[in-house]
């Protein structure tokens, strides 16, 4: 009875002896850089559909297998930003310039430069941005002018200069009749001039390319409404925009008006 058990103790022994030394999977670093790529891909897929919670799960993952993905630093950043991260955001702007493979000339540096030239100017880093801006203009091998002049356009609007922004969003609409940022810019700096029927002239095509309002545009429908004096459809607008956008700046100024008008 006592040789058995000393059998099986010695039988544990070496058991446990064999489980102490085998070896220890080895991490196979080209899946995890695939791994990385496709959670990167899944995390910009949901951005794209507003699932920011999950993207953002996505390419936290992405970079803790491969932390020099510049796709899933890229990602982040506009996500980031999204969120109203601004730290964050440049933070893996900056990252995904600095591991990018050709810091020179390649369209997708060039589309990252883009991409960080619209974050400064949302800060208002205007001098900045337009540094960003030109390195993208001097790059052969990035071809979506369009999107880059409207960008340019965008940011010299925000900055106050409205001929230099008409100029870049005509640039655009040549490259692309139906760029709606071009649109909708021209269509708010119009109406700017007082010129009303251009000014609902651009929001239709804006609305033939988009499909469908976005709080600026609802926003510029009920100006546009007052000034004529359709008291009616200016009141339905204000309806969609309150409903839909009950948060956007445009709302807020809704509201302001509302009470200058019942004064």
């Amino acid at each position: 009875m006592g040789s058995i058990n000393m059998r099986l103790i010695i039988f544990a022994l070496l058991a446990s002896l064999l489980v102490a030394c085998a070896p220890v999977p080895v991490v196979n670093e080209s899946n995890l850089k695939k791994a990385a790529e496709e959670n990167a891909k899944l995390g910009l897929a949901y951005m794209q559909q507003g699932r920011y919670e999950t993207a953002l799960h996505k390419l936290l993952k992405a970079i803790k297998e491969d932390p020099k993905n510049p796709d899933a630093h890229q990602y982040l950043a506009v996500l980031y930003g999204r969120l109203h991260r601004p730290k964050k955001s440049e933070q893996h702007f900056r990252t995904a310039l600095e591991i990018m493979p050709d810091s020179s000339l390649s369209s997708r540096v060039a589309a990252v430069r883009n991409n960080y030239a619209v974050f400064l100017c949302e800060q208002k880093r205007y001098d900045e941005a337009d540094g960003y801006f030109k390195q993208v203009m001097k790059d052969p091998l990035y071809q979506l002018r369009d999107r880059l002049f409207e960008n340019m356009g965008q940011c010299a609007q925000n900055k106050g200069n409205l001929h230099q922004a008409e100029e870049f969003y005509s640039k655009a609409l040549k490259l692309n009749p139906k760029s709606r940022k071009s649109l909708l810019g021209l269509a708010q700096i119009s109406y700017g001039k007082g010129l009303y029927d251009q000014t609902q002239l651009y929001l239709n095509k804006f609305l033939k390319y988009n499909g469908t309002h976005n709080a600026a545009s609802l926003w510029l429908a009920i100006l546009i409404q007052r000034q004529r004096g359709d008291n009616k459809r200016m009141a339905e607008y204000a309806v969609r925009l309150k409903s839909k956008y009950p948060d956007a700046k445009e709302t807020q100024l809704l509201k302001q008006l509302e009470m200058q008008d019942s004064r």
